[in-house]
């Protein structure tokens, strides 16, 4: 055994120090610093905010303040530079560096017509040895005045170079996994393979939570587009899809992808009218067929002249000449699928007034044919009016016309926007809306690539909105609207990435936010009147589509909105719509701009042990955005009332603490925090209490029972059935097997949980209807323990109780069952902890019983619970040590273990003991005067707080363990010291250290 360091006394404290060992090395050196978030913001000041990718937890954009490079970009060129410096500055943030991205385009964003300030976007598309990341993009924003960088936006796949670059699947073991799973979509095989390429692909809110790339990670696929030529899905759009299949030998289906999108189904009609609603012969105008090319002689002959936008051409010729007129320019030509296209031939033409009217009868064929052709170009001149520069648009649109192969409907596959005869009570779908629509979804692509469903058609209304100036997109019947923006049932669905929680029907799931984004135009209008708000509007529209990757419904589409409409680099003081913006987005459930945050300095762990009559500092950084911190409280609690003690600023900036009075042991101390803001925000820590707070102990935990529900066994716990056909659906395994958004995807600790219906054997990770069902624990000997508390982690969704109950029993006495009113979904594992001593304290024979009981409608996930403990707490001793908090694993999975043997008092023997670490391993022995829970780069947490000295450094021995023997000193004082140790571990999960618990050492 090594000797245990020398204890020193203090009036207070003791302080701790290795004899003839210089403690001159840093927590931070044990690792090499890396570029995580919280360094980047460490680096670059206050200000900056970063939000997280909802599946992957990966930074997607960090935002909200500005900082300087070296020398200021000015030209396209060194704009393009910058922003490689930039991401190679960053890479460990995003997980990869500039070599892996290939520009897509320096874009200029004119915003200082609206008052917000010029900005410049460099868009790069990802790519791994000219293999393209799925959806992989990179936007850095700069100020184009000063050069500085304002955000960084990553769609990217996190260290997607990992990924084997070399197929182990051949091409047609994919494509027989492709076609099954496109049978499997639409019912039929496709007859046609239209593409195949690779790609890299990883966990996201695109893949969807429970995609198997959420365990994965970064991987190689297959991209197949597949069709079947004249069959149509339900939805009367044609039968193709986008499939992506693993190529790493697994042949796992990732994505089958619908790829046409329909812009309505049911009762609409349409024909040739300027205004929004279906063409009647009625109802039509002149307008100037703008962008068409005149040709010589016939549809092959030269082009002459392209009309302008008043429809006027000029040729620099006498003539005479033969002119040839059809509905085909560079951005647009309409195809009539009922016979031959519309032209117009003028013979011997000299001097002027050769004029063509096209569709001079009105009727529904060559009606439908020129509105086509006119729509398609009011859309691609409403994207360079609001943006002279944006030239994404300037491609030639194919819309076919007078389709008759339905009735009522209208759609996009890709290559071509179609419209259908009128018929089955709707009028021809070849009008404004239905053609804006359909367009919005080519839009879509060319900006963003590959969108959901959702996102495809929320923003393809959005566009008609936008460009026709109205809440209403007209219903084929001639009558009412199909959709309007101002409806208010549909809202953003309250998970981030969930697009089904009304039902999953995209055009419905879509109206969350076109309803948004007009929203946001609405109140724009109202502040600084119709002209200009809508210029603001269309302005921040176009600049959000040119510069951010999104394909989703998410949360940061707002944050994108406001970074763009900023003015100053500084989103601490607002942006000038800051009201109009949230407000707008507000209404349709995005999430409040986070006003108060807090992020905690020092607080007891959880479970951790402290002394009889000990007091616990609470020290929290508490920031307001949108004013001033005016107070904050932490409540704590021994029993059911709780008691406030109110926190003071510590003079730190930022900074407030205050201190948890000491209880006499034994006791369990439950806690919260919460605090105010001088514009009435409000936050609470963690977010479910005071329901579900906090723990800490007054004494020694004393571990009754406890199962983490890895290793090979049931250890026990059983589960029956208890009425209905489906009721036992509980299973022992990885939620992330389950298929339903509900559940967590991920185990709290280790990998396994129980569940109900996991879907290891199941079906869809809901439970089933009209059931009851139990999980049973083993019968435990509690006869000695007079006080008992049942504690483990809670990720559960349920319907309220009135309708399906999910109960803990206790032998036969319920103790707990969800609330009669609301549904209880947990959106993160919630820490359940109860005081069961009146049902198993001094009882021989105690049973822990989980229901679920369901009537015949609405399911969830369900139960899911891990880290199960039975426990209590016992006064605590004179001295004593006491483990707190979790440590993060090594080499080979391993967590080292810290702990202490003996009864720490002056005179007395005491040993320190390392386990589980790496062989041979260096490392650092941190000493400190408080308990602290701080993440660390890499995903461990720093458990000691106050060091003493830079700590120890300390090599372990071939077992990867160590102990510390020796004697305290005769004049050692009572107090505290907590201890915690790191180790360099190139074999961790983060590839550099590993570390352990932490250990308090309470002296007598």
């Amino acid at each position: 055994m090594n000797p245990l360091p020398r204890i020193l006394t203090s009036t207070v404290l003791c302080g701790l120090v290795l004899a003839a060992v210089p403690a001159t090395v840093s927590a931070q050196e044990l690792a090499p610093e890396k570029a995580s978030a919280a360094s980047f913001i460490a680096q670059h000041g206050d200000g900056w905010r970063v939000v997280r990718e909802p599946v992957s937890g990966n930074p997607s954009l960090v935002y909200g303040s500005r900082f300087s490079l070296p020398v200021a970009p000015r030209a396209p060129v060194a704009f393009e530079a910058a922003a490689r410096q930039v991401v190679d500055e960053n890479a460990e943030l995003f997980g990869f560096a500039s070599d892996n991205l290939a520009l897509r385009q320096v874009k200029f964003l004119n915003l200082s017509r609206i008052g917000s300030s010029d900005k410049v976007a460099v868009t790069f598309d990802q790519v791994v040895d000219s293999i393209p990341v799925f959806n992989g993009s990179v936007s850095i924003l700069f100020d184009r005045m000063s050069g500085d960088v304002l955000a960084l936006d990553s769609t990217g796949v996190a260290f997607a170079a990992t990924a084997d670059p070399y197929p182990t699947s051949s091409e047609g073991q994919a494509l027989a996994a492709a076609q099954a799973a496109y049978q499997g979509q639409f019912g039929v095989a496709a007859a046609r393979v239209d593409a195949t390429d690779f790609a890299i692909v990883g966990p996201s809110a695109s893949f969807g939570a429970k995609n198997p790339l959420t365990a994965m990670g970064p991987t190689l696929a297959y991209v197949f587009e597949l069709s079947n030529p004249g069959l149509f899905t339900a939805d009367g759009v044609p039968a193709q899809a986008r499939v992506i299949v693993s190529a790493e030998g697994d042949l796992t289906v990732f994505q089958v992808a619908p790829t046409a999108f329909a812009a309505i189904t049911g009762n609409v009609k349409g024909n040739v009218n300027i205004g929004q609603e279906p063409n009647t012969t009625t109802n039509q105008e002149q307008p100037a067929m703008l962008a068409l090319r005149v040709r010589q002689n016939n549809a092959s002959g030269a082009i002459l002249a392209t009309t302008d936008a008043n429809g006027d051409y000029s040729i620099n010729q006498t003539g005479p000449l033969t002119l040839f007129f059809e509905l085909k320019g560079p951005y647009a030509r309409s195809m009539n699928a009922a016979g031959a296209e519309a032209s117009f031939t003028l013979s011997n033409v000299t001097g002027s007034g050769n004029d063509v009217l096209f569709n001079p009868t009105k009727a529904e064929q060559p009606t439908a044919e020129v509105a086509g052709f006119y729509w398609v170009n009011r859309f691609r001149d409403w994207v360079v009016a609001v943006d002279p520069t944006d030239n994404t648009m300037d491609f030639q649109v194919v819309a076919n016309v007078n389709s008759g192969s339905m009735t009522c409907n209208a759609y996009y596959d890709g290559s071509s926007i179609n419209f259908m005869l009128s018929g089955g009570g709707c009028m021809n779908s070849a009008y404004s809306d239905v053609v804006l629509h359909e367009e919005g979804h080519w839009a879509n692509e060319q900006y963003n690539g590959s969108v959901t469903g959702a996102f495809h058609e929320g923003n393809a209304d959005a566009y008609a909105y936008f460009i026709n100036d109205d809440y209403c997109l007209d219903h084929l019947t001639g009558s009412g609207c199909m959709r309007s923006a101002l409806q208010t049932s549909i809202k953003k669905c309250p998970t981030d990435g969930d697009e089904s929680c009304h039902g999953g029907e995209v055009h419905d799931e879509g109206q969350a936010l076109a309803s948004a984004l007009w929203a946001v135009r609405a109140r724009l209008n109202t502040t600084h009147g119709g002209a200009t708000g809508d210029a603001i509007a269309n302005a921040l529209f176009s600049a959000w589509m040119n510069t951010y990757n999104d394909g989703q419904i998410l949360n940061v589409i707002q944050d994108h909105w406001l970074v763009l409409d900023d003015d100053n680099g500084n989103l601490g003081d607002l942006t000038p719509n800051f009201t109009d913006i949230t407000g707008g987005f507000g209404a349709y459930n995005w999430p409040a701009y986070p006003d108060l945050a807090v992020s905690f300095v020092s607080k007891p762990a959880t479970n951790a042990q402290v002394g009889h009559l000990h007091p616990v500092s609470v020290v929290a950084n508490i920031t307001s955005i949108l004013g001033t911190v005016t107070g904050a409280s932490v409540y704590y609690t021994t029993g059911v009332s709780f008691t406030p003690v109110a926190m003071a600023p510590t003079g730190t900036p930022n900074q407030w603490g205050g201190l948890i009075p000491g209880v006499a042991s034994p006791n369990s101390v439950r806690w919260y925090l919460t605090a105010t803001s001088s514009v009435g925000g409000s936050i609470t820590v963690p977010s479910l209490a005071p329901t579900y707070p906090e723990i800490y102990h007054a004494g020694q935990l004393v571990m009754l029972q406890s199962f983490d529900f890895e290793g090979a066994s049931d250890q026990g716990w059983t589960h029956v059935n208890l009425s209905g056909t489906y009721g036992d659906q509980w299973q022992r395994a990885n939620p992330a097997n389950s298929n339903e958004g509900t559940d967590p995807t991920a185990a709290y600790s280790g990998t396994a949980v129980w569940g109900t219906d996991l879907s290891a054997s199941g079906t869809d990770g809901k439970y089933e209807p009209s059931c009851s069902g139990e999980l049973r624990s083993p019968t435990f000997n509690l006869s000695t323990s007079s006080t008992v508390r049942l504690q483990f982690r809670r990720w559960l969704a349920v319907e309220e109780a009135i309708y399906d109950q999910a109960a803990i029993y206790v032998n036969s006495t319920q103790v707990y069952v969800n609330p009669s009113s609301g549904h209880t979904i947990d959106s993160a594992w919630v820490l359940y902890d109860q005081n069961i001593s009146a049902q198993a304290g001094g009882n021989p024979s105690v049973q822990i019983k989980y229901r679920l009981t369901s009537d015949g409608g609405l399911e969830f996930g369900g139960w899911n619970i891990d880290d199960f403990k039975l426990y209590r707490v016992d006064a605590a001793p004179s001295g004593y040590f006491a483990q707190y908090g979790s440590g993060c694993a090594g080499t080979g999975g391993l967590i080292p273990s810290l702990s202490g043997t003996g009864t720490p008092a002056p005179l007395s023997n005491v040993s320190i003991n390392i386990t589980n670490g790496k062989p041979n391993a260096f490392g650092i022995l941190l000493l400190g005067v408080s308990q602290v829970s701080a993440p660390l780069p890499g995903g461990c947490t720093l458990l000691v707080g106050g060091l003493i000295g830079g700590g120890f450094p300390l090599t372990l021995n071939g077992s990867g363990a160590l102990s510390l023997a020796g004697q305290l000193p005769a004049s050692a004082t009572a107090g505290d010291v907590y201890w915690q140790h790191f180790i360099a571990d190139a074999g961790s999960g983060n590839g550099e250290y590993s570390a352990t618990n932490g250990l308090h050492m309470h002296i007598q």
